[in-house]
C-alpha cells in the first residue's frame, strides 16, 4: 500500500532492482500470446507493460519493463524468450497472474478490475527450482510468502472501503486511490494493523493541528484488529503512528501522526475521522466525518 496512488494493498509483486540494473533483459516466465501491450510515455523515452495468455483461464502481466520492438499483439512467445529489457523508469518491475479459476472475495466487486478480482500470487505458478530460488528472496516474515490484497470480510471493518460521495465509475476516475480508506495488514510484517488514508483530513477551524494527510499508518500495540470490529463494537479509537527512519527497509513505527476513530453503522457502512492529534486518546465525531461504504 502507497495511498493515493496505491490507497488498496496492491494484486501484483516487485522484483526490485538496483537502478544500475537498467537495460538487463527480461525473460518470459512462460509461454503464451501476447494479448495486449501498453506504453507509458516519459520526456526521454517510453516503458511498457505487457500482458501474455498462457491457457484460456490463466494470463500474466508484467510492467516497467522496455518491451523489444519486434513483439506484438498477437504474438506468441516462448518461455525463457527475451521480452525487452528493465525500464530505467522505476525502480522495481511488475509481475502479476490473473486466474479465472477463482475469484477474490471483495464485499462489492463491481468496485474491482479484472486483475484484482481474478489476481493470484505468482510465485507459485513457477517450477522448480525457481520457485524456491524465488520464494527465497520474498521480504516477508514467517511461512506465508505469497501474502493476500483482499482483506474483505462482510459486516467486518477489515478491508477496503470507499467514499460514499465518490464517483460511479472507478475505472474513469484517474485519482480513484483518494476514494479509498483500507484495514489491513502489513506486507513485511503480516501481524501488524496498517491504515491506509486515501486521502487529507483537512484542519477544523481554530484547530490546526487537526489535520492529517493522506498516508499509510501503523497503529498502536494492543489495538482492537479490524476483523474483530463489527457494528456492535461502537467507536473504536485508532492512534496513528507514521514510519522510523528515512530509507529504513523494512519500515519500522516511528513518531505518533494523529488519532483515527471508526463506528460501523451497519454492514456495509461506517463513519471515519482522522485528527493530526498526538496527545488525546480519543475523539467524538465532528461535522467534517466521512462515511465510506463498501
Amino acid at each position: 500500500m502507497s495511498p493515493p496512488g496505491h490507497t488498496a494493498p496492491t494484486d501484483h509483486i516487485y522484483f526490485v532492482h538496483e537502478w544500475r540494473s537498467a537495460g538487463r533483459p527480461v525473460y518470459a516466465p512462460a509461454g503464451g500470446k501476447i494479448l495486449w501491450t501498453q506504453p507509458f510515455k516519459w520526456p526521454d523515452g517510453v516503458e511498457h507493460s505487457v500482458d501474455i495468455g498462457v491457457t484460456r483461464t490463466c494470463t500474466y502481466y508484467m510492467a516497467h519493463l522496455v518491451l523489444d520492438e519486434n513483439l506484438k499483439v498477437g504474438d506468441y512467445v516462448q518461455a525463457g524468450q527475451r521480452l525487452g529489457v528493465i525500464s530505467r523508469y522505476a525502480a522495481a518491475f511488475d509481475l502479476g497472474v490473473m486466474n479465472r479459476n477463482l475469484l477474490q472475495p471483495f464485499v462489492n466487486p463491481k468496485r474491482y478490475g479484472y486483475t484484482q478480482l481474478y489476481g493470484d500470487s505468482p510465485l507459485k505458478y513457477f517450477a522448480e527450482p525457481y520457485r524456491s530460488q524465488l520464494y527465497a528472496k520474498v521480504r516477508r516474515e514467517g511461512e506465508d510468502k505469497d501474502g493476500r490484497f483482499c482483506y474483505d470480510q462482510r459486516g467486518r471493518l477489515i478491508g477496503t472501503w470507499v467514499e460514499e460521495n465518490a464517483p460511479p465509475d472507478p475505472f474513469k476516475v484517474p485519482d480513484w486511490g483518494r476514494y479509498q480508506l483500507s484495514f489491513a495488514y502489513d506486507v513485511y510484517r503480516p501481524t501488524l494493523i496498517r491504515i491506509s488514508l486515501g486521502d487529507d483530513f483537512p484542519a477544523l477551524p481554530g484547530d490546526p493541528l487537526s489535520l492529517l494527510p493522506a498516508g499509510l499508518y501503523f497503529v498502536q500495540d494492543g489495538a482492537v484488529p479490524p476483523e474483530n470490529v463489527t457494528p456492535a463494537s461502537g467507536k473504536v479509537t485508532y492512534y496513528l503512528y507514521g514510519e522510523a527512519g528515512a530509507g529504513q527497509f523494512p519500515p519500522t513505527r516511528g513518531e505518533r501522526r494523529g488519532l483515527f476513530i471508526v463506528q460501523m453503522l451497519s454492514e456495509d457502512r461506517i463513519k471515519v475521522e482522522a485528527f493530526g492529534d498526538t496527545t488525546s486518546t480519543t475523539r467524538e465525531f465532528t461535522s467534517r466525518a466521512r462515511i465510506y461504504v463498501r
